[in-house]
């Protein structure tokens, strides 16, 4: 809402005092800096209405302005119906100036004149209201003004029961109470009042002349001479109502509440700036015992700890105005104001939070004319200069950072009305910018169209999804790598302007948007992929009747071909090491499952069709889902033609046991057929089921919530349970358990699948806490990561699954950072994952019951690459160079050995097969400690431990029969000369580098003497001689010193 008319009525009556005013001498005369006695009344008169109406038009020029001098009741009603009729709906401001008459009366009323001007007529305040109507702004300036008010508020409160919004609609400014009459001492003013919402700067430094410590050195005289504009910043002037403006606004955001802030300082450009002077005004008149009032009530804010910065500001400016006033080409210095916010603003982003008090500098941080929205700031802006822009922005940044209570988005509609949106795309398509500027462009552009309808319509009609795509796909393949935070937040911005409006997803369909933003998802940066996985899910429509089983994309082929080849994009990165960017694809693939229900549905009730009673037969045994049969990555699936027709396998439980919703994947199709018609590419469904079962068991919980939704949106649940009711006669022939991961070692599921941390010099748990949910899935190895400092503890299950915890020494403190599948493919029912932990390149490499290895950057949650181990058995164990980065050995089922180095073309270096019979598989591997990274130490489960020089022949240099058969565990001291082995026959043996057998350990090292365990795994600790032992029959952990093995 703004003000469309301003009615300036002026009763001065010059040279006759009213009868109920007894003034003092001197008193004050000025009326609009204008003396009234200097000049014939009548010329005075029409003076001071000119001058008023050239101050108001400063504040609102756009506005309409009526003015009558000395007028009738007849005048002023005519005048209020004037303008009101021209502002129609908006606001209408009448200014009351009532110095040349009575007070008024008891009952509201304020004194105009006849026509001959030789009586007071009353003119009552419910008049003057059913004229003006609502909205309505009032100022009255005349003594005992608070009586007007009083009687305001009365007829509002009477009118309010016909019209709610009459106490919204109407603001009133009265220059004092009702008891009080204006200041009449010679230092102000007469219309001091009106002064300060007129002309505030030149009343607040004439004010400050007479108080200030520097009063004996300062001229008063040389205000009038302050060089510059208002409206320009680089100059004295226009800096100093830069100043006052900051602090005004920083002074009503601290005391106001949010939304009385907002409708009065950041709707109208008029109102604004009549309440930021009215501030000053009541600091002003009550240094001289007269208390101005408005409607709605304002706190005091006279003693508010800002007027001392205007103070300083103020007295800076009037102690250096004779100097430039001398010379005015002399150099303009700016004030150290602003600077010196924003470095408050800092100290506060370095100490605050979202529990203490906000920061009072942000509406200085953003003063301006418009901006986007903050909670505790609700308001309009942009920001700072030129000179602070930068600083400023990145203040902003940081404050943003703390939380989504930073952010308010309420005012995406002005945006859009006045049009900021189009200097925000303009700004996005200069290439002059830097980067880091441009995405923060991109991140008011996503605010600006974040569900806001009118913003996205806006936004498409203006081009951005062509600038955004245009940046998004560099022109010169060769050229260096976009900024990743430009294109996180160019995809970002893309998918609020796609989200839910089904004309923009059609426009970045035929913009050729998928192909472009699906050159990122293999970007290092999981911020930006998942940005695209974001982009690429919102140009797949829901639909708007798809739960109920009817298609909105049946009329539209193309649009459904588009949408499926996105799909198949997004099935691609469903295995993604990062679970923000898996997060994302599955939601995506929500969408999905919601605008193609029909299809999605059909196929799932023909594939979970019983065909025949020797088809139920064949199926394979039931599994909970938490059994991870063969988790396929998406690249495997997409290999398949056919999808789930060639890999249906068996009957799964999504969730909790009671949640009865039932899958089937990965077996053969058997006799199942389609029925019912579907597009050509109706493999996709398919396969968008298979890996919908994958994600329903992804090692991140929220991710698997997401995959169990999606999976019951597709009726999965309706057709299993059916299914289920008819093999309701127990398990199948042939059902078979899984072997345990660790054999000889009793589950339970109470603490089988528990990380517990122990301080091990005290014998002391620290921590302990689940792994995972499953009680069938142990775990396979314990890594750390970082670890002499801040270090990561990794987990990896049988399943193939590692997660990775930080804080687990703080007992509840833990916390999953990640959890991904390393081993797509890896069967649960062999030996389990074998992985190991690069520090210096941040790898870690896995494999399994597979013949290849899967190397994953930790940092980019990214599989770099798969390493072919061109053997026909799978991998048993896997050692990684701590010398050389990227090199690694392997231990294989057939007991061969091979080394890798990825940096190499052929990726294999070496290859032997040290260890006979050649049945047995190697158990344990490692690279001998030192900087010779050439000598490996091989040990297979026949209980031979091979010592090899790979620049040698194949043939171990040295042998060692450490344990006749039941082989378990190797270890080798990173730095020590020492390696040990541990077997199923309960006993530690301690070799050195030379095969000398240090020592034999079968017993406990305590009074009782007590047989050690089936020894299961075995570690060196990396600096210290200290070796740690797992007994899998009586789940005891064991260290030993290097005393217990010389």
């Amino acid at each position: 809402m703004k003000t469309g008319c301003v009615a300036l009525v002026l009763c001065l009556n010059i040279s006759v005092d009213p009868p109920d005013v007894i003034k003092i001498s001197p008193c004050a005369r000025m009326e609009c800096w204008i003396d009234p006695f200097s000049m014939a009344p009548p010329k005075a008169l029409e003076s001071i209405g000119k001058t008023l109406h050239s101050q108001y038009e400063r504040w609102q020029p756009k506005a309409r302005y009526k003015l009558q001098l000395d007028p009738t009741v007849e005048e002023v009603k005519k005048l209020c119906n004037t303008c009101r009729k021209y502002a129609r709906s908006e606001r209408v401001f009448f200014h009351y100036n009532g110095h040349g008459v009575p007070k008024p009366t008891a009952n509201g009323e304020i004194w105009v004149f006849n026509k001959s001007y030789t009586q007071y007529i009353p003119l009552p305040i419910t008049d003057l209201d059913s004229w003006l109507k609502t909205p309505s702004i009032y100022v009255f300036d005349c003594s005992a003004a608070g009586i007007i008010v009083k009687a305001f508020l009365e007829r509002l409160d009477w009118t309010s029961s016909s019209s709610a919004s009459s106490l919204k609609d109407c603001i009133l400014l009265a220059a004092c109470e009702a008891h009080q009459t204006l200041p009449q001492s010679a230092e102000f003013p007469a219309d001091v009042f009106t002064a300060c919402l007129t002309t505030p700067i030149k009343m607040a430094l004439h004010w400050f002349c007479n108080r200030s410590l520097l009063r004996g050195s300062l001229d008063q005289s040389l205000i009038d001479q302050i060089p510059g504009r208002q409206n320009d910043r680089k100059t004295l002037l226009g800096e100093l109502n830069w100043i006052f403006t900051a602090i005004t606004d920083t002074i009503a955001w601290n005391v106001l509440p949010q939304d009385l802030f907002q409708r009065l300082f950041r709707q109208d450009l008029l109102v604004a700036s009549l309440f930021r002077n009215f501030l000053l005004a009541e600091r002003i008149m009550r240094s001289a015992n007269c208390s101005p009032i408005s409607y709605p009530l304002l706190p005091p804010t006279h003693q508010h700890h800002m007027w001392d910065a205007w103070d300083m500001a103020a007295e800076m400016c009037l102690s250096k105005l004779p100097q430039l006033i001398a010379n005015p080409n002399a150099e303009f210095q700016p004030s150290p104001f602003f600077t010196e916010q924003l470095t408050a603003f800092e100290v506060w982003l370095d100490h605050g939070s979202e529990d203490k008090k906000p920061p009072e500098q942000l509406p200085i941080v953003l003063q301006g004319k418009k901006f986007y929205c903050f909670s505790y700031l609700k308001c309009n802006m942009v920001l700072l200069s030129q000179s602070h822009r930068f600083r400023a922005l990145v203040l902003l940044g940081r404050f943003l950072d703390m939380g989504p209570w930073a952010v308010d988005l309420s005012c995406q509609v002005d945006l859009v009305k006045d049009g900021g949106h189009a200097y925000f795309i303009r700004f996005l398509d200069s290439l002059d910018a830097y980067p880091e500027q441009r995405a923060m462009a991109a991140f008011v552009l996503a605010v600006i169209v974040d569900g806001h309808r009118r913003g996205q319509e806006a936004c498409i009609s203006s081009g951005l999804i062509d600038v955004c795509l245009r940046h998004l796909k560099p022109e010169n393949p060769h050229d260096g790598q976009t900024e990743p935070l430009l294109l996180q937040w160019l995809c970002l911005c893309l998918g609020k302007l796609w989200e839910d409006f089904p004309e923009a997803q059609l426009l970045g369909l035929q913009s050729n948007a998928p192909d472009i933003v699906t050159l990122l998802l293999s970007e290092p940066q999981p911020e930006v992929r998942a940005s695209a996985v974001f982009a690429l899910g919102n140009l797949l429509d829901v639909g708007s009747s798809s739960l109920s089983g009817v298609d909105d994309d049946s009329d539209d082929d193309e649009k459904m071909k588009a949408e499926i080849n996105v799909v198949r994009s997004l099935l691609q990165v469903s295995s993604d090491g990062s679970p923000l960017v898996r997060s994302e694809v599955a939601t995506a693939l929500t969408r999905f499952a919601l605008g193609h229900n029909k299809h999605l549905k059909s196929v799932a009730a023909e594939y979970w069709k019983p065909q025949t009673s020797s088809l139920l037969k064949s199926l394979p045994s039931l599994a909970n889902i938490n059994n991870p049969t063969n988790v396929y990555s998406s690249t495997n699936i997409l290999q398949g033609s056919s999808g789930l027709a060639s890999h249906i396998g068996p009957v799964l439980r999504v969730g909790s046991d009671s949640s009865g919703i039932l899958l089937r994947e990965n077996a053969t199709n058997g006799g199942l057929s389609y029925n019912r018609s579907r597009p050509a590419d109706s493999a996709i469904y398919s396969q968008f089921i298979s890996t919908m079962c994958s994600v329903a068991k992804d090692p991140y919980p929220r991710i698997a919530t997401i995959g169990r939704r999606a999976l019951s949106l597709i009726g999965v649940e309706q057709v299993v349970m059916k299914h289920k009711r008819i093999n309701s006669g127990g398990a199948h022939q042939g059902e078979t358990s899984a072997p345990p991961s660790n054999l000889g070692m009793a589950r339970s599921s109470s603490w089988f699948d528990m990380n517990s941390v122990w301080n091990y010099d005290d014998a002391l748990p620290v921590n302990a806490f689940e792994n995972h949910k499953s009680s069938d899935r142990g775990l396979s190895k314990l890594l750390l990561i970082n670890e002499l400092d801040e270090s990561l503890l990794l987990a990896a299950s049988s399943d193939g699954n590692v997660r990775i915890w930080k804080n687990f020494t703080q007992k509840g403190g833990q916390k999953l950072v990640t959890a991904f599948s390393s081993v797509q493919g890896h069967r649960a029912a062999g030996r389990g994952v074998v992985i190991d932990w690069q520090q210096q390149s941040g790898y870690l490499y896995a494999s399994g019951d597979m013949a290849s290895i899967l190397v994953w950057d930790l940092d980019k949650e990214q599989l770099t690459s798969t390493i072919q181990s061109s053997a026909d058995s799978a991998i048993s164990a896997l050692s990684i160079s701590q010398v050389r980065s990227g090199q690694f050995a392997a231990g294989f089922a057939d007991a061969s050995i091979r080394i890798f180095d990825v940096r190499t073309p052929d990726r294999i270096v070496y290859m032997a097969r040290p260890h006979a019979p050649r049945t047995e598989k190697v158990v344990g591997i490692g690279f001998q400690p030192g900087f010779d990274p050439h000598k490996i130490v091989s040990a297979s489960q026949a209980g031979d431990i091979q010592f090899l020089d790979v620049r040698r022949a194949a043939e171990p240099y040295l042998t060692i029969e450490a344990h006749r058969g039941s082989l378990t565990a190797l270890a080798v001291h990173r730095h020590a000369p020492v390696v040990a082995s541990g077997s199923a026959k309960q006993m530690i043996k301690v070799f050195s580098l030379e095969g000398e057998q240090l020592t034999i350990i079968r017993y406990q090292p305590s009074f009782m003497g007590q047989r050690i365990g089936s020894v299961n795994c075995l570690s060196f600790h990396p600096y210290k001689s200290l070796l740690a032992a797992g007994a899998g029959d009586n789940a005891l952990v064991s260290i030993y010193a290097e005393e217990n093995y010389k």
